[in-house]
């Protein structure tokens, strides 16, 4: 087993040569964990060269991980009322719609995204347009529809495509006397080499739409990849994007019904460096496969 997390370590180090090793580097909490119970064994055996090479695979992918636990140290603005945004990934196939009406009241958030956005989907939440009169979507049968309900005006709304039957959402608000560019999106996932390519491909194209955009920016949306991905740091770097779970740990969201040590965080809210993060959460079980990523900022 220890030469198979040593390989497996390595080899999602090289994602950018082949989809297969990327998909490898989704799973450090898992790999961590289990390489903490082989670090035991083996000094319990005091075999120095295997404690020697397991501490070292340990540390190559417990150190990612923990980077999420340190905040970022950025003052935020006095008396600055926070700007609430939820992200969720509904589940196309998901009928209990209740449970996310409930959790959005409970919640009470100024806007949030919906992902896999469904014409049902759209009829069951009509109940919702009291609370939040200003809505945008792409509602459609799959997996790809996207959906916007705000209690702040639009300023602007658009759809922006990312490839042929997939199109990240575009909406500006005023919070604080400044518009603010909120992006929901939902790239294909990584189930084989080509949807592996094209998912890259979508996020370079998001990257394109996102240069355009000279104004703050929040990011959110089912991305379908985690933080650890070559590809993932690359849309940081090249967005100049800041990841809002610093300071707030994994909060891995995918899949919901899995034991939280067993899933991976490929649910986001990316976001300009001009915010600072109030607060960042997971809610509850609505009956998807994803969980809601909650998230407050303030600006600077």
């Amino acid at each position: 087993m220890t030469v198979g997390l040593v390989a497996v370590t390595l080899l999602s180090m090289l994602g950018q040569t082949w989809w297969v090793f990327d998909l490898f580097c989704h799973f450090r909490v898992q790999y961590s964990i289990f390489l903490a119970f082989l670090l035991i064994a083996f000094m319990r055996c005091r075999s120095g060269r295997w404690v020697g090479i397991t501490l070292f695979t340990l540390a190559l992918n417990l150190s990612p991980v923990a980077m999420s636990y340190f905040p970022l140290r950025s003052p935020a603005s006095d008396d600055a009322s926070s700007l609430k945004v939820i992200s969720l990934n509904v589940y196309s196939g998901n009928s209990q719609y209740q449970k996310v009406i409930d959790s959005i009241h409970h919640e009470d958030p100024d806007l949030f995204f919906l992902f896999e956005f469904t014409p049902r989907w759209e009829k069951q939440l009509q109940i919702l347009e009291k609370k939040y009169p200003y809505s945008f979507n792409n509602a459609q049968q799959g997996n790809f529809g996207t959906a916007c309900f705000s209690k702040r005006p639009f300023e602007e709304a658009a759809l922006k495509e990312l490839s042929k039957n997939n199109q990240s959402l575009f909406v500006e608000i005023e919070y604080e006397g400044r518009t603010v560019c909120l992006v929901g999106a939902h790239p294909y996932p990584p189930g084989g080499s080509s949807f592996s390519k094209v998912r890259n491909q979508q996020m370079r194209q998001l990257e394109n739409h996102l240069a355009e955009k000279l104004i703050p920016t929040i990011v959110v949306g089912d991305l379908n990849n985690t933080p650890w991905s070559s590809h993932f740091q690359d849309f940081l770097s090249n967005t100049n994007l800041i990841d809002s779970r610093f300071g707030f740990g994994n909060q891995a969201t995918w899949p919901s019904y899995s034991p939280s040590l067993l899933r991976i965080p490929i649910d986001h809210c990316l976001l300009s460096r001009e915010f600072v993060v109030t607060n960042r959460q997971v809610g509850p079980q609505i009956g998807s496969d994803h969980l809601p990523v909650i998230i407050s900022v303030v600006w600077k």
